[in-house]
């Protein structure tokens, strides 16, 4: 029972230095933005049906993008737990991850806040310049070595993954 509670103890502790990590951080700005302006954008009156139908394209291509570098984060954390681990707790990422955020973030520029930009005449300013969005943040936590050893596919599932998740577009309201 003590091994049980220890074990979960380092799990949590993993997964609260995974969500601390700018780049996670960075993510999570991204998807906030992207849902506060879709539901924005669906409250509005006089809004034509295919300039709405336009956006949630662009807002259902967005949300598969991110929910697939959520997918390639657990799955670079559960290949290799110890140094995805160590570089999240420095507020780093691998190139790779890095490199696919930044085009999550292109394309939601390009697409969705194109279309969102149309159809509301706002035009709000950018969350992230290029050279921002690539920089690496703090040091985000101290991880023991015993952290970094392994942490379980299911908890990454559940406790990174899924909470961070884009909404569904018909949840927006």
């Amino acid at each position: 029972m003590i091994f049980g509670i220890s074990a979960f103890g380092q799990s949590s502790e993993t997964i609260k230095t995974i969500l601390s990590n700018s780049w996670v951080k960075k993510y999570k700005k991204l998807k906030n933005d992207l849902e506060d302006k879709a539901t924005y954008a669906k409250g509005l009156k006089n809004v034509k049906e295919s300039d709405l139908k336009e956006l949630e394209r662009a807002y259902n291509k967005t949300s598969q993008k991110l929910e697939k570098w959520l997918d390639d984060v657990v799955y670079t954390i559960g290949n290799n737990p110890k140094e995805s681990i160590e570089l999240m707790s420095k507020g780093k990422i691998n190139q790779q991850l890095k490199e696919e955020l930044l085009a999550v973030f292109t394309y939601y520029s390009s697409e969705f806040l194109t279309c969102y930009e149309e159809i509301t005449g706002d035009q709000g300013r950018n969350l992230f310049t290029h050279s921002r969005l690539m920089e690496d943040g703090q040091p985000s936590g101290t991880v023991t070595e015993a952290d970094k050893q392994k942490i379980e596919k299911d908890e990454l599932q559940s406790s990174f993954k899924k909470p961070l998740v884009p909404s569904d577009w018909n949840t927006l309201n």
